[in-house]
């Protein structure tokens, strides 16, 4: 996944309100654990729940088929690895029940093909909005509080790390329970291989 700016998914007062804690005493503290456990989150499903808009270069493959090595929501301009623009009228965002989309088909009637010049290698860029959705669906806030109230009530053992914040450190453990990941299997994206 490229580099973008990390999210948490839900916040300190929506894990009080399900945990139904009052005090404030470590607000700083659930919102850093928020964000640890979005961040595992979005690595075991390698995609995210949050929309972000920027460019993103795709290796040259077929020439009527462009795999997305992430989610999309919206294309804003997509640049042929020629330099020239695809408009939208010449191509299709599979799936069709999407979004997200996870490919981009080109229409066989339009005239167009997918190339390149020079190398393959991230030769086509899409500028657009990308992510699985604009904000996250309620099984993953639910997974997300489930992993804060289990990092925050995890007493220390081996195999911890640390989530620090204005209260001091907290210890978590990279190995969650598994039913917690089970929740999020229908959200796991395919991995697209890369040209190295």
């Amino acid at each position: 996944m490229p580099y973008r700016t990390p999210v948490a998914y839900v916040t300190a007062a929506e894990i009080k309100a399900f945990a139904d804690i009052t005090d404030t005493d470590q607000d700083a503290l659930l919102d850093d654990l928020a964000l640890a456990a979005s961040e595992r989150i979005d690595r075991f499903t390698g995609t995210w729940f949050a929309s972000e808009t920027m460019t993103l270069e795709h290796d040259y493959y077929e020439s009527h088929l462009l795999r997305l090595r992430c989610d999309l929501l919206t294309v804003t301009t997509l640049t042929n690895g020629d330099g020239t623009t695809i408009t939208a009228d010449k191509y299709w965002l599979d799936p069709v029940s999407g979004p997200p989309y996870r490919r981009i088909e080109i229409k066989p009637t339009s005239g167009v093909v997918f190339t390149y010049s020079g190398t393959a290698k991230r030769a086509i860029s899409i500028e657009g909005t990308w992510g699985y959705a604009a904000t996250a669906p309620q099984t993953v806030k639910e997974v997300a509080i489930e992993m804060v109230l289990w990092m925050l009530n995890r007493a220390p053992d081996h195999g911890m790390t640390s989530a620090s914040s204005a209260f001091g450190s907290r210890q978590y453990s990279d190995e969650m329970p598994q039913e917690m990941f089970n929740k999020l299997r229908s959200y796991r994206r395919p991995k697209v291989i890369t040209i190295a």
